[in-house]
């Protein structure tokens, strides 16, 4: 609950005590990884620490947490990869290079496949933060990690509207 006030955000990755954080999304109490993955979900949404959450090592259980079978820890560390992706490029250091090094597009196209609208559509989103921007790199990342067809499957005419939206969205 503390880390949806951006103040209390800033502290926290000021005072460097992601590492807390961190180790909870290794829990062995589900309910303490979903906690985990959403305190790192609202730590991305701030918009001044973004490279500092990556540099604290917040990427690797975030794509633990994309693969682990809960689909709130799933759609918590979607949404974390997005807000940390989302703007994520500054005059030295650009978030969405990181995340694409790090290996996070994977687990977001598997994500994408996943037979559940609301978590295909974190993924969708997440992969959006990522693509948008003028990064090459970046983007084709995205289509190594075969994102392209992921997207495309989104546009089923079964799937949900919103997944419809953020697929196009992204390919745009």
């Amino acid at each position: 609950c503390l880390t949806q006030d951006a103040e209390i955000r800033k502290a926290i990755v000021e005072a460097k005590r992601l590492d807390a954080v961190i180790k909870l999304t290794r829990s062995l109490d589900v309910s303490c990884q979903r906690y985990a993955a959403l305190a790192l979900c609202n730590l991305g949404c701030g918009a001044d620490t973004k490279a500092e959450i990556i540099a604290q090592g917040s990427l690797k259980p975030l794509i633990f947490l994309m693969r682990f079978p809960d689909l709130d820890c799933q759609r918590y560390a979607a949404l974390a990869i997005a807000g940390l992706g989302l703007g994520g490029v500054t005059h030295d250091h650009d978030n969405k290079h990181t995340i694409v090094e790090e290996g996070a597009v994977r687990p977001l196209v598997e994500l994408c496949r996943f037979p559940e609208p609301r978590l295909q559509l974190c993924a969708a989103l997440a992969i959006n933060a990522v693509a948008l921007g003028a990064n090459g790199a970046t983007m084709l990342g995205i289509a190594r990690e075969h994102g392209l067809p992921a997207l495309f499957s989104l546009l089923d005419p079964k799937q949900d509207d919103e997944c419809h939206f953020a697929s196009v969205y992204a390919m745009g």
